[in-house]
Order: structure tokens, then sequence, then C-alpha cells
């Protein structure tokens, strides 16, 4: 059980083609929030070419694919690390 804890995976947001439908903020609020301009900020991102990157823990992982899956511009990814 403790390992399915620690277990991580990447997340990446393509923010700049973010139309601020507030999806992945309501499915997983603990790692995307609105900004003030209304658009979809990654939580803790590092900016790497186009998309932001943070790490997430797997036991969201099912929260963070309805995101991906929800995600209007397809511009979420999760993947293991």
């Amino acid at each position: 059980m403790g390992s399915t804890n620690r277990a991580r995976v990447v997340i990446r947001h393509k923010a700049k083609d973010c139309i601020g439908c507030c999806l992945c903020a309501e499915i997983v609020p603990q790692y995307f929030q609105m900004n003030g301009e209304g658009l979809a900020v990654l939580q803790d991102g590092e900016k790497r070419g186009v998309f932001f990157h943070a790490g997430g823990l797997a036991v969201d992982r099912e929260d963070l694919e309805n995101a991906v899956d929800g995600c209007p511009e397809d511009i979420i990814r999760v993947d293991q690390t």
C-alpha cells in the first residue's frame, strides 16, 4: 500500500491553447486552478517547450484521466514517471 501512495505521474498542460472551460479545475482542483484571465493553470508547472510539466500522484490518475478525456482542446496529458 505504501508504494502506491508514493507512485507518481507527470502531468503536461499546453496552457497557451486553453479556452477556459474550467473542467480540469473542477475535476482536479489540487492540480489545476483558474487564473485572473479565466484560463487554467497547472499548479507548480514548469515550462518546457509548449507544455507546462508538474508531478502528480498515481492515486489521482483516474481523476486526471477524466480531465484529459473531458478537455475540449485536448491539451492535457498524463504519463507515468
